[in-house]
This record gives C-alpha cells, sequence and structure tokens, in this order.
C-alpha cells in the first residue's frame, strides 16, 4: 500500500512523504531481501519525491531518513542510490547556497556517510570532488553535538580529502 501511495503523484505530497518514511522503516527493519525488494521497486519514486521542487525541510528530512533507513548496510541499495544520482542531490542539499536548514543539511551528510560505507566504488567516484570537499568542511564546523559523529569529518577521512582526526592528534603529540 505505501509503495503505490508514494507512487501515485496526484496525492498531496504529505501523503506520499509518510509513505516513502513507512517503506524506509520497513527497508531499515526488515530483512535484506525486503529491502532489496523495496528499494528495486520504489527507490526512483522515493528519490524523484526528494528533488521536488519547494519541498518544505520537514519532507526533506522524513524523505532523507527513508533513504537511510533502504540503504544502511544495504549494499545494493546503495549502488541503485548511486545508479539513481542520488549523491548529486545531496550535492545540492549541503551545498551552503542551498535553502534547506540545517537539519536538512545534517541528514543529507549522514545518508552520504551511509551510501558511503563499505562502498568503495561511491567513494572513488566522489574522491574527485572539489565542491564536496568544500561542502564537508563548511559542514564540519557546525554543532554535531546531539548527533554521534561529526559525519562531515568522518566523510573527509573516509573519501580522503584529508587524515584522519586520530592521525591529526598523533601527529601534533609526535611533533611535541
Amino acid at each position: 500500500m505505501a509503495g503505490q501511495i508514494v507512487q501515485d503523484t496526484e496525492l498531496p505530497i504529505t501523503k506520499r512523504v509518510d509513505a516513502a518514511h513507512d517503506l524506509g522503516i520497513l527497508g531499515y527493519t526488515g530483512s535484506y531481501a525486503q529491502a532489496k525488494h523495496t528499494a528495486a521497486q520504489y527507490m526512483p519514486n522515493i528519490v524523484e519525491l526528494l528533488r521536488t521542487p519547494k519541498l518544505s525541510d520537514d519532507h526533506i528530512i522524513r524523505v532523507l531518513e527513508a533513504l537511510s533507513g533502504l540503504c544502511f548496510f544495504r549494499f545494493t541499495n546503495q549502488n541503485k542510490a548511486q545508479t539513481l544520482g542520488l549523491y548529486y542531490t545531496l550535492l545540492e542539499l549541503m551545498a551552503p547556497a542551498s535553502n534547506v536548514s540545517t537539519t536538512a543539511k545534517r541528514w543529507s551528510c549522514y545518508l552520504l556517510n551511509i551510501l558511503c560505507c563499505n562502498n568503495i566504488q561511491i567513494i572513488n567516484h566522489l574522491r574527485n570532488s572539489k565542491e564536496l570537499q568544500i561542502n564537508l568542511e563548511q559542514l564540519a564546523i557546525l554543532d554535531w553535538g546531539s548527533w554521534p559523529s561529526n559525519y562531515p569529518q568522518e566523510l573527509l577521512s573516509i573519501i580522503g580529502f584529508r587524515q584522519s582526526t586520530s592521525q591529526d592528534v598523533f601527529h601534533e603529540e609526535t611533533e611535541f
């Protein structure tokens, strides 16, 4: 039922966003097979929903949560997201000129972190993006205290834009 709602572009956007969120929860809490099926069937619609012009911040965040749930430790779904060009949308959302809230930018960064998790193909693709590096550096200075990690700092290290924080600390200690 939720899948049909996401696909129905005639329905109100709030109803479609709620259905996408439900699918993300199903993908996160369900089996690998269920998550793979859900992504194969509905991820294109969910990504298109994220690209809807003038989507409210609350809707953007709920769709990012849904996609995070579908891609969390799901290599096949991460690759599906890459095929759909999701990281380009995330780059747009994380850009300093973007009109989305800081929370939506944080969720975009979190989802990008999920897409990079154990996925060398995506990491290699992102490695040459100077725009991404600049965006991540700017996001890294935000207060990430209420989040489990400073995801931009993690991504800067994972993608290879700079040395990891632990290496930086080690080098500082050895200089004294």
